[in-house]
């Protein structure tokens, strides 16, 4: 709650200083540095076989983002800023104005700042801007790291968090940061989606009627980030910590008391291992990921297991304008049981315990401005899906299918 009235006081302050009048917007110190900008995208995405989070088999164009950011420098030491951000990725956003991020940020030198507010979190290389069409060279970032299903756990926390850069001898230098909040799940969260579909699975089982609602109450996130500058002119290393925590209130129709949780979603531990060198005219990254979650429903452990996610990105500008991405991105479940021997048992093909995504993507910045990008995905298993994307009956998913992606951007 702490957290919660923090955001709500610095919106008030810069909304106040953006509703000065014209003959104070000299005068102000919080609007004489004021930065606007922002972006505009727009997408089509069509898949073969499976849905890819949301109704794509037909084709559709539920796939845009939208943001709009405000920042102000206060005095040398203090900025402020907030960003709003529209999306609609399939059966996510709905084009709802949100949130995005809103912080007041102290630097007291190039070795300790603070955040305040509602904070990215640096999970990986490229969390932190992954609402940006521009910064990535395809649609998406790849999904092993960056799920867009589980976006509403990983992408900001409600909390504080201090960073800096510190020098490491003659290796380089180090960027680092450490967090600690809280977080919210929306309703349309593909995540709490998820899970609400199977609380009704298991209702029905113990008769408690129908799931009527879901709310996800988070207990604690935190973590934190170390990215190595080193003297390799180009290369950055990097290393990455979560763990989070999240009560499960569920409302049945015949069910328990719904003010007591009737479950729970945590991760137990997610590191996040980066390589990232840039080189003239290619630029070659790959991460790797360790995960443990655990989930329980009615007294019942739905999910615990360790799993792997890892991905190969290389990027080569064929002009100024005209680079071509290529992409092998891969997810297992679960690292005990890779071949998905298990899942029969369950009711679940083997091929839902991964998900191997090959693609090929070419991008064109028309000017600074503007920027075009096309992509196709070769994709064998299912790892990644949940059956809200799909019909219920896991029979009806395939194991090889592909989606491909336009998109245009403008970003002011």
């Amino acid at each position: 709650m702490y957290y919660r009235q923090c955001i709500r006081v610095l919106m008030v302050f810069v909304f106040l200083g953006l509703s000065l009048p014209g003959h104070l917007l000299a005068s102000s110190p919080l609007l004489e540095d004021l930065k606007i900008n922002g972006f505009l995208s727009q997408g089509y995405i069509n898949s073969s076989g499976n849905n890819y989070y949301g109704d794509t088999k037909d084709g559709t164009f539920q796939l845009n983002e939208a943001g709009l950011a405000f920042n102000a420098k206060v005095n040398e030491k203090l900025k402020v800023g907030l960003q709003f951000l529209s999306r609609d990725v399939g059966m996510s956003g709905n084009n709802n104005v949100r949130l995005d991020w809103a912080f007041a940020d102290y630097h007291f030198d190039d070795k300790l700042g603070f955040r305040i507010g509602k904070v990215k979190m640096p999970m990986g290389l490229y969390n932190e801007g992954r609402d940006s069409d521009f910064l990535r060279p395809l649609a998406f970032l790849p999904q092993s790291i960056y799920d867009e299903v589980k976006r509403d756990l990983l992408v900001a926390n409600q909390g504080v968090a201090a960073y800096g850069n510190l020098p490491a001898w003659f290796i380089g230098d180090v960027d680092y940061q450490a967090f600690v909040g809280e977080n919210n799940f929306p309703d349309d969260s593909p995540l709490l989606l998820g899970l609400k579909q199977q609380a009704q699975q298991l209702a029905t089982s113990k008769t408690y009627g129908i799931v009527t609602d879901m709310k996800a109450d988070n207990k604690y996130i935190f973590g934190g980030s170390l990215i190595l500058n080193t003297r390799v002119d180009g290369l950055r290393l990097g290393a990455s910590y979560f763990k989070g925590k999240a009560d499960l209130y569920i409302t049945t129709t015949l069910g328990p008391n719904q003010f007591v949780p009737q479950g729970d979603i945590a991760m137990l531990h997610r590191f996040v291992y980066s390589l990232e060198y840039v080189k003239k005219k290619y630029t070659f990254v790959t991460e790797y990921s360790e995960s443990h979650r655990k989930q329980h429903i009615f007294g019942v452990t739905i999910y615990d297991a360790p799993s792997e996610e890892y991905y190969f990105m290389f990027t080569y500008s064929l002009t100024d304008k005209l680079s071509a991405t290529i992409l092998a991105d891969f997810y297992y479940d679960d690292t005990r049981d890779r071949r998905g021997d298990s899942l029969p048992a369950k009711g679940r093909p083997k091929f839902m315990g991964w998900q191997k995504d090959y693609g090929f993507g070419t991008r064109y910045d028309i000017d600074q401005n503007w920027c075009l990008k096309a992509e196709w995905h070769e994709v064998d298993g299912a790892g990644l899906f949940t059956s809200i994307f799909n019909p219920p009956s896991p029979s009806v998913l395939v194991r090889d299918w592909n989606y491909y992606i336009l998109k245009a951007s403008f970003n002011f």
